[in-house]
């Protein structure tokens, strides 16, 4: 149901058959369901508990990265295309920071396209205000990673306290040492003025 609601969104995302509300059902379900089942630590059960169950599917990175990859995505289409509810960017910000805060998730949060996308979209829009001309955006950081204008635009439109805690989410998933978190930080922090 959730990845029906943004296909939708992506496409019309005044659609009467929309609903913020329901959106902030399916993050607040993500967030709390992430920080529980994705990449658990394994040891911390016995082996009549990991079985063919949850815990070994969500266990496997492949799996986990799959689900990270949705979460995020999920995140994008409703930070960009719903940027003035303020209750979807809550659940957002709240979805991203709950995934990152799991060391495990991490590295699957900086692989994640979704995820660099975000971080462009940060990068990109970071220090525009929502009356930017064009001019004032690059775009170049964004159309690599497939983002359309109408993406950036209305990812500008979140207001600075959203941009905030979703600067804080991304910092926090790139606070591993490896080269690829470092980079991804580095851009992000590296346009706040």
């Amino acid at each position: 149901a959730a990845e029906r609601q943004a296909g939708r969104l992506a496409v019309h995302a005044a659609g009467p058959a929309l609903s913020p509300l329901l959106a902030v059902s399916f993050l607040e379900f993500f967030a709390g369901w992430g920080a529980a089942y994705l990449c658990p630590d394994t040891s911390l059960y016995g082996p009549q508990e990991i079985g063919g169950d949850v815990l070994h599917t969500w266990a496997d990175q492949k799996e986990a990265g799959s689900a990270v990859e949705f979460c995020v995505t999920l995140c994008v289409h409703y930070l960009c295309y719903w940027p003035l509810e303020q209750a979807v960017r809550e659940k957002c910000a709240q979805t991203l920071s709950a995934l990152a805060r799991r060391s495990a998730v991490r590295p699957l949060l900086v692989a994640s396209p979704a995820f660099r996308r975000l971080a462009a979209l940060h990068v990109a829009t970071n220090g525009a205000t929502y009356q930017a001309r064009d001019g004032e955006i690059d775009m170049g950081a964004v159309r690599d990673g497939g983002l359309t204008e109408g993406h950036v635009r209305g990812y500008m439109r979140l207001p600075y306290d959203g941009r905030g805690r979703i600067l804080a989410a991304l910092c926090v998933a790139a606070s591993g040492a490896d080269a690829a978190s470092l980079a991804l930080i580095s851009r992000c922090i590296g346009t706040l003025q």
